[in-house]
């Protein structure tokens, strides 16, 4: 059984958050007058996430990024890599204020997990209106509850085959009387996906591996503390993260130490 790995973002913060698209266009090769005609490609190109300058200055820090960088092996090993957007998602605003979480949210006989965590539950609900195909790049959403888009928004999909995959807004058209919001992505559609699949606006993320082994170099100052910085790419090598509806497996490297669990990916904005 593969196993499935979340970056553990409660406990490392970067200060510096790049995503970014990368190779989405190719050149022809340039002509006789000087120009480099580019084209996309049909893929649209792998997302790239650089976490930058992130403060290691705690035991526990040191040991889950030594744990992390050697469960990753190089690349080898997938991750499933949160991008932590709220301040800009469409937060919903309830009774006056934005509405960012609802906090701890317990089952039904007011008790929680063992390990002290409730349901998770989204504060915005969307999902997709109708069947879009592969590689489309113009869809229709549906939103239960969140905020007017306005461009820019990310928002990730569970796909049965591919598993989490990550997709900007980059236009919006919502219509006056259906309320439907008729939004352009980038990149396309990774896989054909039906109508009333939900899209997880609150914590988007990605399949990732880390770009090269290179990548978590944790150099200490004084042997005590880093600001090291963490290169991702996106992976379609998915033999080693399980598929919706398989629940989450991964070793416990120390009781403190278990990655099989998405970290404290819900920034609160002034917090």
């Amino acid at each position: 059984m593969g196993q499935i790995l979340h970056f553990p973002t409660g406990l490392l913060r970067e200060t510096q958050l790049t995503w970014q698209l990368s190779g989405r266009t190719i050149s022809s090769g340039q002509t006789g007058a000087g120009f480099e005609p580019m084209a996309e490609t049909t893929v649209g190109g792998l997302w790239r996430a650089e976490l930058g300058s992130i403060p290691v200055r705690t035991k526990p820090q040191v040991h889950a990024w030594r744990a992390l960088e050697a469960l990753l092996d190089s690349g080898a090993t997938t991750i499933i890599l949160p991008m932590c957007d709220k301040r800009y998602f469409p937060v919903p605003v309830v009774g006056g204020a934005p509405l960012y979480s609802y906090g701890t949210v317990s089952l039904d006989d007011g008790t929680l997990f063992d390990d002290g965590t409730g349901i998770e539950q989204p504060v915005v609900v969307a999902f997709l209106a109708q069947d879009a195909g592969l590689r489309a790049t113009s869809v229709r959403l549906l939103f239960l509850q969140g905020a007017p888009l306005q461009g820019g928004e990310h928002f990730s999909i569970r796909h049965g085959n591919l598993g989490d995959r990550l997709y900007r807004i980059a236009q919006v058209k919502i219509d006056p009387v259906t309320g439907y919001s008729d939004v352009t992505i980038r990149p396309p559609l990774r896989e054909a996906t039906p109508a009333f699949t939900p899209l997880d606006f609150d914590a988007p993320k990605c399949v990732m591996r880390i770009a090269n082994a290179e990548s978590m170099k944790l150099s200490l100052q004084l042997r005590k503390w880093g600001s090291p910085t963490a290169t991702f790419v996106e992976s379609f090598d998915y033999s080693a993260v399980l598929i919706q509806g398989t629940p989450p497996v991964a070793p416990t490297i120390a009781p403190t130490l278990d990655f099989s669990q998405p970290g404290n990916s819900q920034f609160v904005p002034g917090i």
